[in-house]
């Protein structure tokens, strides 16, 4: 009798200990749960509290002459915003599905021509600070009955802005075919019809027709003594044009121009500006003309509608990324 007692003891005593085992086992699965659903919780949270920066998706990239590009908007934070296009750092992933359809996708199986270029610039093929200045100033004080013309415009977005803006006719001009390439499939992109790209030297255009303008953008195109001077060579060639006087429009929120102006952007770094500045004081017989950094919005449209030459002096601390 005594042994009954004591097996139903042990009996008791194990299942007491067994639910106890369980009881701990669940508990542990409970605590663990909650601990993955804080971490998770935590994790969602900072991601939230980083700032957004825009990028193109692999299924909407699209290749230029076999280099995959990406947009680069003037302003990061505005889904609106006017773009350019450029060759991504590294851009030998493969191009995959490219149908999104969106603005940003591929919109050409093959944008590109049938002979792609032997060679390839690819400083022709970024958006660099002084674009981006450029750009601003033209949503600034840029008039849409003007006629724009870039000069070593690059990927183009001064010229994209100017197009997005409403501009009577925008050249975007450049020796380098990469970059022109980008321009074209951007304002296809963005449905701009008013933009044109054309193939243009500054190191050879003593012979060249200028295209007709009322503003003349240059920047950063200093990449040698060689196409500062062709630059400064083209600048007095166009301070020396005429145009024929056009109705002003008092609706219009800067002046139509009669004389054609010329802006030229460039950082303080870029040591062949200087051959550019000193062959503009040649040309122009005025040893006191310098680049000009303005202290305030006034004083910054006072040299973009006065002055038929502009040199700004560009600071790449103080870029607009929006």
């Amino acid at each position: 009798m005594r042994n009954t007692h004591t097996i139903v003891e042990l009996v008791v005593i194990g299942a007491k200990r067994f639910d106890i085992f369980v009881g701990m086992v669940v508990l542990r699965f409970v605590f663990n749960l909650l601990l993955l659903t804080i971490i998770i919780i935590s994790s969602s949270a900072t991601r939230s509290t980083k700032p957004i920066v825009k990028t193109t998706s692999a299924a909407c990239q699209v290749r230029v002459f076999g280099k995959t590009v990406q947009k680069v908007p003037l302003r990061y934070r505005d889904d609106d915003s006017p773009y350019a296009l450029a060759v991504a750092a590294f851009s030998d992933e493969p191009l995959v599905d490219s149908s999104c359809g969106s603005v940003g996708s591929a919109v050409d199986a093959d944008p590109s021509p049938a002979s792609p270029p032997t060679t390839m610039n690819f400083l022709a093929t970024q958006v660099w600070p002084s674009a981006r200045t450029a750009a601003r100033a033209l949503e600034r004080y840029m008039n849409p009955s003007w006629r724009i013309c870039e000069f070593g415009c690059g990927p183009g977005l001064p010229s994209l802005v100017a197009a997005s803006l409403g501009a009577d006719k925008v050249y975007a001009t450049d020796v380098d075919a990469t970059g022109l390439e980008l321009v074209k499939l951007a304002a296809k992109q963005q449905g701009l019809e008013n933009i044109e790209a054309r193939t243009f030297d500054l190191t050879d255009n003593h012979d060249h027709e200028l295209p007709q303008a009322d503003l003349y953008l240059f920047s950063d195109v200093f990449e040698s003594a060689k196409v500062a001077i062709g630059a400064a060579a083209i600048c007095y060639r166009l301070l020396g044009q005429q145009h024929q006087p056009r109705k002003d429009d008092a609706s219009c929120p800067a002046p139509l121009l009669v004389l054609p102006h010329v802006w030229v952007f460039a950082q303080a770094d870029r040591a062949q500006r200087e051959f550019f500045l000193k062959e503009m004081q040649r040309l122009l017989k005025d040893p006191s003309l310098s680049w000009s950094t303005a202290s305030n919005l006034e004083e910054e449209k006072a040299w973009a509608l006065n002055s038929r030459l502009w040199l700004c002096d560009l600071d790449e601390m103080n870029v607009f990324y929006g």
